[in-house]
């Protein structure tokens, strides 16, 4: 499943000259014309949904620390393997109380460049 336009594929649509002949086929080819839309990251507040063990961008209640400004950073919720108590770990400050962070989003995909370029 890929995610399209839909202003874009009715704007195709609507140049058809005559909507009597609009077939099942010439629906398709103007769908296949459209460009794959990426669906722009939604946060997701902890109260809805906790990320399973990985990497996920956060959004923390201002601190001291962050000169009481809203922060985002990248952490972990994981495991304490002496405790076992689950919690936030940030990866430059350590642990980050629960009720600090309200919201997480996945990472995005790593930049590939302009013609995914490696170097």
């Amino acid at each position: 499943m890929r995610l399209i336009d839909a202003d874009a594929l009715i704007e195709e649509i609507a140049r058809i000259p005559d909507l009597r002949t609009l077939s099942t086929k010439t629906i398709g080819k103007a769908i296949n014309k459209m460009a794959t839309i990426e669906p722009e990251p939604q946060w997701i507040p902890c109260s809805e949904q906790l990320p399973e063990e990985e990497y996920v961008l956060i959004s923390k209640k201002p601190t001291k620390i962050s000169g009481n400004k809203w922060c985002v950073t990248i952490a972990i919720r994981m495991a304490d393997p002496r405790s076992r108590k689950v919690n936030w770990r940030d990866i430059g400050f350590g642990v980050i109380p629960d009720d600090n962070v309200l919201a997480w989003m996945p990472l995005p995909e790593p930049w590939k460049g302009a013609d995914n370029e490696t170097d």
